[in-house]
């Protein structure tokens, strides 16, 4: 008897999806050859020519080049990226039942950083701005002596991406200092309701006083649209925080070791890397402030449940609170946060304005692009639309700088009652909030910066019966600090902490 075969419907979608992907990205990149191509001609027919136009004949020849290589680049990529991923489907097809030695490294336990694709991506995006906004340098002289002073608003592009080359640098230093650290686990994979243990093999030869901070998150990354309207988000679903003392770090063989060791819930999602467009992935970073450049890693690591997966880490971790750190209040919280007790006797906890200097300078220099965006259809007398539609987000992102550099918050913790006050500059609200009123204490992730950075920041907030919450405090960069100061007005108020 003959069997017929019928080929997989989901194998034919696939590959017409990524055919229709690769079309549509090459459309993309083809503007960007044709304005290179444009540009190469347009400098080789100056050289030919000679004469006064000649100085300005290899500014096009190098911006031709770079817009070339930008819309080459991308099909290129898409090519690579679906041969891999087809490895990798083939791969884990072979590997279905442990999912971990389809990858090299996850086999063998031993994991490089990442912060070599970082630097690549850094440059990347360096190039391609500057290709963009360098020809407005050549042509701001001509602009000036005509009388055009609109013109210096366009200077914002160019000096943005000064900041982003500088970024760039930055980042080439850090890997040249520090090279590339590898994560060494002391069993393959880390286990859903179990651990991940392991050690990182740096190079790090200098002290470090205040020690090693290690985060492990599970991370949810989507991608949405395609071609040129293509984005990627991702979403901490879970994440933990440790801080490894200086004396539990050790010399190794190239550097320092910093041994790693963490509790995971049996309730949190095991890694999954076979929907490209709706993934998880677990990531073990390590920072350390160091003289000059900080230390900086980051690695994916395989977590999976197994059978030595077990119900009973859940309630473990979720006894876990970051007070037991040990961290004294007055010397490790950030700058901007303060907690302390007043002249009564009562908890007050502060958080200044312009805590997140980072985040703060990366705000404004975005509202000056949008601002320059405004600005520049309204001085070339473009349709009224452009400046009005530019203006309306540009109000939305100056709201937000308020936000970040001046806004601040004080709040009182007494027995009985919770005062808060939140404003700008003496000017905000009042809220009075009686203990009977108050459910608990929650400090949770209220926001991500950027789409693919990963980067939680941590609230406070009082949940009340009624339902209502008030956040007491944004924008915490450590999930440490968010717990600890919660788990200390929870316990002023006699309540349980939860997060």
């Amino acid at each position: 008897m003959t069997v017929s075969q019928h080929p997989d419907p989901s194998l034919a979608s696939r590959r017409v999806g990524k055919t229709f992907s690769l079309i549509l990205i090459t459309v993309f990149g083809i503007p960007f050859i044709g304005f290179g191509l444009m540009a190469l001609t347009v400098g080789a027919r100056k050289i030919w020519r000679g004469g006064s136009d000649s100085g300005d004949a290899w500014a096009f020849l190098v911006i031709g080049s770079l817009f070339i290589l930008i819309g080459a680049f991308f099909p290129l990529r898409q090519l690579r990226v679906m041969r891999r991923r087809e490895r990798q489907r083939e791969i884990a097809k072979k590997y279905e039942h442990a999912p971990w030695l389809a990858d090299k490294q996850w086999a063998i336990g031993r994991i490089s950083c990442s912060n070599g694709k970082s630097v690549l991506f850094a440059w990347l995006f360096a190039l391609a701005w500057n290709a963009i906004s360098s020809p407005m340098l050549f042509y701001l002289p001509q602009e000036l002596r005509q009388g055009n002073r609109a013109i210096l608003v366009g200077l914002v592009f160019p000096l943005i991406g000064a900041v982003i080359l500088a970024g760039a640098i930055h980042s080439t230093l850090r890997w040249r200092r520090f090279g590339g650290s590898q994560f060494e686990m002391a069993s393959v994979p880390g286990v859903i309701g179990g651990f991940l243990r392991g050690k990182i093999h740096t190079s790090i030869t200098a002290t470090v006083p205040e020690g090693v901070r290690l985060t492990l998150a599970c991370i949810n990354r989507r991608i949405s649209g395609s071609g040129k309207h293509r984005s990627a988000h991702e979403r901490v679903l879970w994440q933990k925080e440790v801080l490894v003392e200086p004396s539990k770090l050790h010399p190794g063989p190239s550097g320092l070791l910093i041994p790693v060791e963490f509790s995971i819930p049996f309730d949190c999602t095991p890694t999954d890397r076979s929907n490209a467009r709706n993934s998880i992935h677990w990531r073990l970073s390590a920072t350390a402030n160091l003289p000059g450049v900080d230390y900086s890693s980051s690695f994916e690591v395989p977590v999976f449940k197994t059978a030595d997966s077990s119900s009973r880490i859940a309630a473990d971790v979720a006894a876990e609170t970051s007070h037991d750190d040990g961290m004294p209040p007055s010397q490790s919280l950030s700058r901007g946060i303060t907690l302390d007790r007043d002249s009564s006797g009562a908890l007050a906890v502060t958080f200044g304005a312009a805590r997140n200097i980072g985040a703060g300078l990366a705000l404004t220099a975005f509202t000056a692009i949008f601002a320059g965006a405004a600005i520049v259809p309204w001085k070339l007398g473009l349709p009224f639309i452009f400046p009005l539609v530019f203006g309306f987000f540009d109000l939305v992102l100056m709201a937000a700088l308020v936000h970040v550099w001046l806004f601040s918050s004080h709040v009182i913790v007494r027995t009985d009652e919770v005062h808060v006050w939140r404003g700008v500059l003496g000017i905000g609200r009042r809220h009075r909030i009686p203990k009977g009123e108050i459910a608990r204490i929650r400090a949770g992730i209220g926001m991500h910066s950027g789409s693919q950075s990963s980067r939680p920041y941590y609230d406070i907030q009082i949940e009340q019966r009624s339902g209502r919450r008030l956040t007491i405090a944004s924008s915490i960069r450590s999930k440490r600090e968010a717990e600890y100061i919660a788990f200390e007005v929870s316990r002023e108020l006699g309540l349980s902490v939860s997060g």
